[in-house]
């Protein structure tokens, strides 16, 4: 992102406000939500207004950073089409862009590409991880390859 947008955001009374953008592509569309009180066109899309956030985990040496997605459950087009996935066959993508409200078309920070994973809801939210690269969550074997912990390198 740009540190002068950045520091305008931050502003006391600032003119420029961040907006995230959201797409969640599921079997048979996609919603275009945006974190704001009205709605928002970028590049030509139209984005509904929508109360959501998106909070990262911190970093440990074991893994990857994590991010979790909650959702106000205010809308039941937004609940149906998440649970109207089997999270088994088909996967739930979210795209994340962030603008400012003074070019929408702009892209400060993204798309960045995000897995949904563990869905949860309840009467007031929806909720689940997202994950960046789900090959960067898989173990592999520590400090080197031999023929006991990797066999099918060897013939």
């Amino acid at each position: 992102m740009r540190q002068e947008v950045v520091e305008q955001a931050y502003q006391q009374n600032a003119a420029v406000r961040l907006i995230t953008l959201l797409d969640i592509d599921y079997g048979d569309g996609t919603l275009y939500l945006c974190d704001t009180r009205e709605g928002v066109t970028h590049n030509g899309q139209g984005y509904d207004p929508f109360p959501f956030r998106i909070e990262l985990s911190e970093q440990t040496q074991d893994h990857p950073p994590d991010a979790r997605i909650v959702i106000d459950n205010t809308d039941r087009r937004v609940l149906e089409a998440l649970l109207g996935i089997d999270e088994a066959d088909e996967e739930l993508i979210a795209t994340v862009r962030v603008v400012t409200n003074l070019d929408t078309d702009e892209v400060e920070l993204g798309p960045i590409e995000f897995r949904l994973r563990g869905l949860r809801y309840d009467r007031s939210q929806i909720e689940g991880g997202m994950r960046y690269e789900d090959r960067l969550y898989d173990e592999t074997p520590i400090i080197r390859f031999t023929n006991q912990n990797a066999p099918g390198l060897y013939p």
